[in-house]
């Protein structure tokens, strides 16, 4: 009987929550021209108020740290867990190779297509509705928990610069914002260029892929990237016949 009753109330919440999410998914949250009081355009100053309202509404304590990034809690607890979510989005790039508009939140074959529906708009709204079930199931975590929201993930990480100038970090955490079922860090982007000289390079054994080729009073300065590795750049400066040799060598063997 109490199983039945909890999947009629989940069903009705779930509903709920998907409409919650197709509101949040139509808010064009990339960042933008700063404005007064919005430090990332007014598109993610609009995704961070709908959010925080809503959490409001069902009675949790909401705390907007300057339209940076945003805060929901649940409990009292001595210690703390973190969510860490956010809610910028990248941009929607090329539009005609969209199947749908990408802030429509189009739901068709079981699905809502839209930016932001997994990174990170859904499981941030997932986080607070299982929040909001345990709430108002009477339930009282003996851990505060702490659902962070930040605005600036995708492109700088300023959110959470200025949340540790403003704020306190938890004792623990997790970020639902990649593989299932939680990441316990997010590990950042690194661009980065390395170069070096060698005498020689039988280039025609790496598997590489060229992107340029620049001749110089020191031989060729070749630019390319490992076919099976990271994006990494790496110039190598050889002397220029034991380079163009290898580049020979190398385009004999890729053929």
């Amino acid at each position: 009987e109490n199983f039945l009753k909890g999947r009629v109330f989940m069903s009705n919440t779930f509903e709920e929550m998907k409409n919650s999410l197709k509101t949040l998914v139509s808010i064009p949250s990339v960042e933008s021209e700063a404005l007064p009081n919005m430090p990332f355009g007014k598109g993610v100053f609009d995704a961070l108020d709908y959010f925080l309202s809503l959490a409001d509404s069902f009675g949790f304590k909401t705390i907007n740290y300057d339209n940076y990034i945003g805060e929901v809690d649940f409990g009292d607890g001595k210690e703390e867990i973190a969510i860490l979510c956010h809610l910028d989005v990248v941009p929607a790039g090329d539009l005609t190779k969209w199947t749908y508009p990408p802030f429509s939140a189009t739901e068709a074959n079981g699905k809502i297509y839209g930016r932001g529906t997994t990174d990170d708009k859904g499981p941030a709204m997932v986080c607070l509705y299982c929040m909001k079930e345990l709430k108002d199931e009477g339930y009282v975590p003996n851990k505060k928990i702490r659902l962070i929201l930040g605005c600036n993930e995708e492109s700088g990480w300023k959110c959470i610069e200025h949340f540790n100038k403003v704020a306190s970090f938890p004792d623990y955490g997790f970020s639902p914002d990649a593989d299932f079922p939680v990441i316990y860090a997010e590990k950042g982007i690194l661009h980065a260029e390395f170069c070096f000289k060698l005498l020689y390079l039988p280039l025609c054994l790496l598997p590489v892929r060229f992107f340029r080729v620049h001749k110089n009073q020191e031989g060729l300065s070749l630019l390319f990237e490992l076919r099976n590795g990271p994006f990494l750049r790496l110039q190598k400066i050889l002397p220029r016949q034991l380079a163009e040799r290898s580049v020979a060598r190398h385009h004999k063997t890729d053929r």
